[in-house]
């Protein structure tokens, strides 16, 4: 890849296109994983509606958690600790030092038990929890304990819920296995890149590919979770012949679920972008294609267009709800969150975080109101990464009539061989395996397109705010009598009115 020229699946960010200025258009062609787009032509993500920080956040914050919460929910715990920074990779925060240890995971415990009296957090159980980052594994084995142990107490837990650990192999020592496992950890996920040891230190990894395969053995012989791995193709140095040995050296092993996904994607984001150089386009089309080719013959079921799975016991709940329009509750310097549509972030300086967290404040750093079309994007994010979605129910749940915005787009992406509709009236559309290489630029064009999307239902109504939990601009427990426009919709058993 030239210098300068954008990663084939990046979504670059400050970048923000009208629903009829960008152009979604896919290039018919033999192949269409190496050429439906256009390198440069990846959509940003439609803008939040506004953004409010200081005080206007923080009283919007305590309105939501005043609600109650009723649909489905996931959380994560965001350790933002590395011990080093990786090539490509957008997520580096701190360097991890001994004793950061201890005082991130009493202020985490701190800050999850200030949300623990809330409305909207003792609400729906939470299907799925990840401890992430960052690299939690780095944390010292009291600590990984510890906290795993009070998000279980201050978390309304499902019985089934999925608890996931994200760990590097530097360093994961039996100690913090046996943590983890004491914590209640269902599924490890280590994103080991290659197990390739040049592909590997090229890309800043600090251990051998023997390391990696010694410590995946290790963590199956426990079998008391889920043990999957993610798999980076396109990374520097990577011919097809070493990303075949990759998935076949993973296949060998007795893992339980595989992460497939193209080098610097979806973390190839500000700095890291201007260093990292992924593989050729062709070479990343050909790399997936192989991939999957390589998995079905080795009996691995594919589950999103990134996962695959050959045991029951792997799960990939979190990743599926978060990329939908769940709840997701988040804890930790850096974290990001959604309560009622609503993005949090909390607060990304570590001494910030520090400081609001023992003064006894929830460190919400901003809070961005969403523009109406958000569930309907959300749900065909979520319905992309799964490969198949119904129109039909999108509507239904969000309210927005999307089927008329997106038929030109469908029209054009079937031609070029991304996706096919199915079902009686077409409602269902399922992405082909070349459309799954492009889930994430398909959900950005279709974002684009249902913004402006009409309401389903009756005419919108006027009413004055005198709601107690105001999220207008006025007295926030009085209403402040500001004229409101209202729209009703049905969606599933209810009905609901959204100002």
């Amino acid at each position: 890849m030239s210098e300068g020229t954008m990663h084939p699946l990046a979504q670059p960010v400050g970048r923000t296109h009208a629903a009829g200025a960008f152009d979604w258009r896919a290039v018919p062609s033999a192949d269409p994983r190496a050429s439906a787009f256009a390198l440069d032509t990846a959509p940003a993500l439609p803008a939040a509606a506004e953004e409010f920080s200081g005080e206007a956040c923080r009283e919007i914050v305590e309105d939501l958690l005043d609600r109650t919460r009723t649909g489905a929910a996931v959380a994560e715990v965001h350790a933002p600790f590395c011990e080093s920074k990786c090539d490509g990779c957008g997520c580096w925060q701190h360097a991890y030092k001994e004793l950061e240890s201890r005082r991130w995971a009493d202020a985490l415990v701190r800050e999850m038990a200030a949300w623990a009296d809330t409305h909207a957090q003792a609400g729906a159980p939470i299907q799925a929890l990840r401890f992430g980052g960052g690299t939690p594994s780095a944390l010292e084995p009291v600590d990984i304990l510890h906290v795993l142990a009070k998000a279980r107490q201050y978390l309304p837990l499902s019985n089934d819920c999925s608890i996931e650990l994200q760990a590097r192999v530097h360093g994961f020592s039996e100690e913090k296995i046996e943590a983890a496992l004491a914590g209640g950890v269902t599924r490890f996920v280590l994103p080991v890149r290659s197990f390739s040891t040049e592909v590997r230190q090229a890309a800043g990894r600090l251990d051998a590919g023997e390391a990696a395969e010694k410590l995946l053995k290790r963590l199956t012989e426990y079998n008391e979770s889920a043990v999957a791995v993610e798999l980076n193709f396109g990374l520097p140095g990577q011919s097809l012949e070493v990303w075949t040995a990759d998935l076949e050296r993973a296949c060998q092993l007795p893992l339980d679920g595989l992460m497939i996904r193209a080098a610097g994607e979806p973390d190839m984001l500000g700095e890291a972008a201007k260093t990292f150089r992924a593989a050729d386009p062709a070479l990343m089309a050909r790399m997936h294609e192989r991939a999957f080719e390589v998995l079905a013959d080795n009996g691995w079921e594919r589950r999103t267009a990134l996962a695959w799975s050959r045991s029951e016991r792997d799960r990939t709940t979190f990743d599926v709800l978060a990329a939908g329009d769940a709840d997701k509750f988040a804890f930790g310097c850096g974290a990001h969150g959604r309560l009622f549509g609503r993005e949090l972030l909390i607060e990304p300086e570590l001494g910030e975080w520090l400081s609001a967290v023992w003064m006894g404040r929830r460190p919400v750093s901003s809070v961005a109101e969403p523009k109406s079309g958000w569930r309907a994007a959300a749900l065909l994010a979520q319905g992309a990464l799964l490969g198949r979605f119904s129109l039909e129910r999108i509507e239904h749940a969000s309210g927005l009539r999307i089927t008329e915005s997106l038929e030109p787009l469908f029209d054009d992406w079937t031609a070029a061989g991304l996706l096919r509709r199915t079902g009686a009236l077409g409602t269902w559309i399922r992405l082909t395996d070349a459309g799954l290489y492009w889930h994430q630029a398909l959900a950005a064009r279709m974002a684009l397109r249902v913004d402006a999307a009409p309401t389903v239902g009756r005419p919108p109504f006027r009413s004055r705010c005198s709601n107690y939990s105001c999220r207008c601009v006025g007295e926030r427990r009085t209403g402040c009598g500001a004229l409101l426009i209202h729209y009703s919709f049905r969606a599933g058993p209810g009905s609901f009115d959204f100002a």
